[in-house]
């Protein structure tokens, strides 16, 4: 039997059969000894047509099989029997908080809050606000010094400090319209407690005078170093380092942006129209799970 080319060959393995009655199974079966045919007559026929007719006996004859190798070792090196992978990330979210002071049920709401707001945040802010008094005491106008009538300050101490706080935190929860009607004659409007813990005049003092960093170290803005927070840093550092001590958090985390209300006058302030709250201070925050 003659060698066949290139052509002869891809016809008989690819071309349709002759009658439409034929099955599959019958056409295969032909091809098959065709294939058997070429095989065995492919001694005489030269390299080329050799090295082709065992490329086509490997592409149909292995085709079907190298696919699925091929399969089989995508999937081994993705499925497997070893969990030791997902064994260590359970042991890393099994890390629970700590809160590393002694707290109980029991416990006030001041109890909780004086960990936090310690002695020394309150020494800062007692210092600061004297110091603030004492610089606005003098003012330089037109070259000559003005005595302001803040003049008649009296230093405040850290007990005062914890109750000018404390009223604050009350005002949030017992709201008014103005803030001299918590000193009102009025019973159906004064709040007692208030009263009794400092005079209308002495909280207005204190609420011009609050301060929590010297004005004087401020780097002006526009040059290098400046902090648009200098007024509360000495603040938000002794809290950095307050809350490090007082929570350990877990292994499971997120971080998220929130909206502090404010309508007030500050750089600082965004408006997010698209947000619930949408004037104020945008913090991001670290939410434990």
């Amino acid at each position: 039997m003659a060698c066949l080319n290139e052509e002869d060959i891809l016809e008989c393995l690819y071309s349709l059969p002759e009658n439409d009655d034929d099955s599959e199974e019958d056409c295969d079966e032909d091809k098959a000894e065709e294939l058997t045919c070429l095989e065995i007559t492919n001694g005489g026929c030269d390299e080329r047509d050799e090295a082709f007719a065992v490329a086509v006996d490997i592409s149909e004859e292995g085709t079907e099989l190298d696919c699925q190798s091929s399969d089989t070792s995508e999937d081994d090196s993705e499925w497997g029997d070893s969990v030791s992978y997902f064994k260590n990330i359970t042991r890393a979210l099994d890390q629970n908080p700590v809160i590393c002071c002694d707290l109980t049920q029991e416990d006030s709401e001041v109890d909780y809050l004086l960990p936090i707001l310690t002695e020394e945040i309150l020494e800062i802010i007692w210092d600061q606000t004297n110091l603030y008094a004492t610089q606005e005491c003098d003012r330089q106008l037109g070259g000559q010094v003005v005595r302001m009538a803040i003049c008649n300050w009296k230093p405040t101490t850290v007990e005062e400090i914890k109750t000018f706080i404390a009223i604050h935190i009350l005002m949030g929860i017992h709201t008014l319209l103005e803030l001299r009607h918590y000193w009102s004659s009025d019973n159906l409007l004064c709040v007692p407690a208030f009263a009794n813990l400092v005079t209308k005049t002495r909280f207005k003092k204190l609420t011009e005078n609050i301060n929590c960093n010297d004005k004087a170290k401020a780097v002006p803005r526009g040059e290098a170093g400046y902090d648009c927070l200098h007024k509360l840093r000495l603040v938000i550092d002794a809290l950095n380092s307050r809350l490090k001590e007082l929570y350990i958090p877990s292994s499971v985390m997120v971080v998220d942006e929130s909206m502090v209300p404010f309508k007030g006058r500050s750089l600082m302030k965004q408006c997010m129209l698209m947000k619930p709250v949408k004037h104020g201070y945008k913090v991001w925050c670290l939410a434990d799970s």
